[in-house]
């Protein structure tokens, strides 16, 4: 999520970024969820990619009892025997591009500073997780 400014972080300013995104990704999808209120999700296709067995994409349907169908295609990628999630889409929107767009604001916001960049983005999440 960091984009071209991963290099410029720190070890621990990386560490701390990531439980920071941790953080406000679980804070998005609680708020979806009871957005959506009552849903049921159908995995639809998964397939590996055919250069690298350990990456690929899931693609479900998310269908909420008000009918609307919300498509989500998750990339996916083996590490240490588990597989993680490396980006989402709903309905066309690509959370990776638009965290790391929004992570390069804060970057240009604050003269890239990075501790500046992640002291803002912790603000706003945990903003998000009061209201």
């Amino acid at each position: 999520m960091l984009g071209k400014h991963q290099t410029q972080l720190s070890e621990s300013q990386n560490k701390r970024f990531q439980a920071e995104f941790e953080k406000s990704m679980v804070t998005l999808l609680s708020v979806a969820t009871r957005a959506a209120g009552d849903f049921t999700t159908n995995i639809t296709q998964t397939k590996l990619s055919p250069k690298n067995s350990n990456r690929g994409q899931a693609y479900a349907e998310i269908k909420t009892d008000k009918g609307q169908v919300i498509t989500l295609i998750a990339s996916i990628a083996k590490s240490d025997q588990h597989w993680l999630v490396r980006n989402l889409i709903f309905d066309g929107v690509n959370l990776g591009l638009t965290y790391r767009n929004q992570f390069a604001q804060l970057m240009q916001k604050h003269n890239d500073d990075p501790e500046a960049a992640i002291t803002e983005w912790a603000e706003h999440a945990a903003q998000n997780r009061a209201d």
